[in-house]
């Protein structure tokens, strides 16, 4: 097959589970709760954890592609996508809890449900808006 397209292939997986990875496992309560407070830095440990981790699946996405391009190729290609993507990501999540914010659209909480007899957790959304602004969010970072 093309290396090109394992190239295109590989990227689009290992950025996904990068982006899992970093909005997920690896994000904080602290990052999360200050992503949209200018310059805190939990918000800039959070868009570094992408950018960091963007590096290393570019990197690795040439790898497993076989694209043939010397080491200093691949890793300058790699250093600027990681800080562009660190960049993008801190400012899209800064528009999406500042845009909250403005609109008044909460956050979502958990509180106690009654699921067949049983006391349990569920999740809910306070209101839509906030949950289309999550969905908005995360579709422009994968964009």
């Amino acid at each position: 097959m093309d290396p090109i397209i394992q190239l295109v292939f590989w990227s689009g997986i290992l950025l996904a589970f990068k982006h899992f990875l970093a909005d997920g496992l690896f994000q904080t309560n602290y990052q999360y709760t200050n992503k949209g407070k200018w310059g805190h830095p939990g918000g800039l440990i959070h868009a570094g954890n992408h950018g960091g981790l963007t590096f290393v699946a570019v990197i690795l996405s040439f790898l497993f592609s076989g694209v043939d391009k010397p080491l200093w190729y691949v890793a300058s290609f790699a250093g600027i996508f990681a800080v562009g993507d660190a960049i993008l990501h801190y400012l899209i999540d800064l528009a999406k809890v500042r845009i909250g914010q403005k609109f008044g659209w909460s956050d979502m909480g958990q509180t106690d449900a009654n699921v067949n007899g049983e006391n349990k957790k569920a999740w809910l959304i306070y209101d839509k808006k906030f949950f289309w602004a999550i969905i908005a969010d995360q579709s422009l970072h994968f964009i």
